[in-house]
């Protein structure tokens, strides 16, 4: 007799204007509608600058240190977060080689309504004369065999993940490039953050990383982290962050701060920044306003010639060294910053990440990470 009292007293009362009602639908607490839209409620409530931390990492059967990989999302993902790792791989449909000497393998993802992405409905409805019919279905032989890496290499991930008791969320998509399925997986999941396997013994000529990875940072704005980890990252010691000397005019500094500061504390090693050609005590002020309390130090170096010439005093085995950088161009960038991953890969130890800082951060979301005296 008194379940409906119960539901009416445990429920929370809609506010004027909500569009969570369904006009015209009985309410048995009285209020004249009921039918609850969570969906539509989320929606409307949905705030950019109060997003959780979401965290992708696009994977092939060729990518290196998968489990490493996995770990640094782990712990930039946060203990508290509720939020699964996404894992993604890709299938170019088209078949050909990507210069990262990587290739990613993947199957579509339905779209909401169940049906095909875009990518695939374009590819199954292609009108193809005869005389090229018995290639295309040579060609989807070989999707469907790169399909099954894929899955493959995502139960892998999965396993992993399992193991340390932490929720993954695998997709698997064909589209006509890697970046393109990349791409659209950040925008369908709404990702914050992007972690990638970078080889550190290949080279590129004039690109930073190779193609794929360039054009990423080209078509994104989300933060990306760019990783060589071929040592286990519990068995860091130090984590040593280099700080370009404008890199605080830009609006993903406090953001990309927190993170350090976060892993720092989570790993219990010392946190030490380089600043290149910056004012001392004002990066210490900036870094100490920022969540979580951690200790750390700040030493300054006269400029990145010095930085370059000084990096076997620099560094120490045992070290994860992180550079932060804005993307080319943006707030905070100069063009020695070109530079930096070459020389990392070359003198830093064994770990070692470029965080391409958010373009998407405001001064709203900049505010969640700085401690209110």
């Amino acid at each position: 007799m008194n379940s409906v009292n119960d539901h009416c007293q445990r429920r929370r009362p809609a506010e004027a204007g909500s569009s969570d009602i369904e006009a015209g639908s009985p309410d048995p607490c009285g209020r004249g509608s009921s039918r609850v839209h969570d969906r539509v409620s989320e929606q409307a409530e949905y705030e950019p600058s109060e997003a959780p931390e979401r965290i992708l990492i696009p994977l092939t059967k060729y990518t290196d240190n998968t489990d490493t990989l996995l770990d640094l999302a782990m712990l930039l993902r946060g203990s508290s977060s509720d939020e699964p790792i996404r894992a993604l791989t890709v299938v170019e449909h088209e078949g050909q080689q990507l210069d990262i000497g990587e290739r990613y393998t993947s199957t579509g993802q339905p779209d909401v309504d169940g049906g095909r992405t875009d990518d695939q409905s374009a590819l199954e409805n292609q009108q193809l004369p005869n005389d090229q019919q018995t290639a295309a279905d040579q060609q989807s032989e070989e999707t469907e065999a790169k399909i099954a890496d894929a899955e493959e290499t995502l139960e892998e991930t999965e396993e992993q993940a399992a193991s340390a008791e932490v929720p993954i969320d695998t997709q698997t998509r064909v589209a006509y490039s890697v970046v393109t399925g990349i791409v659209r997986a950040i925008e369908e999941n709404r990702i914050t953050s992007v972690i990638m396997g970078w080889d550190t013994q290949r080279q590129f000529g004039q690109r930073l990383f190779g193609s794929t990875i360039d054009q990423l940072l080209e078509q994104t704005s989300e933060l990306v982290v760019v990783a060589n980890l071929t040592q286990p990252i519990n068995t860091t010691e130090r984590l040593v962050v280099v700080l370009p000397g404008r890199i605080a005019a830009h609006p993903g500094f406090y953001a990309s701060v927190h993170m350090m500061k976060q892993m720092a504390k989570q790993l219990g090693i010392p946190l030490q920044y380089l600043l290149i050609t910056g004012d001392q005590d004002q990066y210490e002020q900036l870094v100490e306003s920022v969540d979580p309390e951690t200790p750390f130090e700040i030493e300054s170096i006269g400029g990145w010639n010095q930085f370059q010439s000084d990096s076997d005093d620099q560094f120490n085995e045992g070290d994860l060294v992180v550079a932060l950088s804005p993307r080319e161009g943006a707030q905070g960038w100069q063009s020695s910053l070109d530079d930096v991953p070459q020389h990392l890969a070359q003198q830093a130890p064994a770990n070692v990440m470029v965080m391409y800082l958010s373009e998407d951060a405001d001064a709203s979301r900049s505010s969640h990470f700085v401690r209110m005296e």
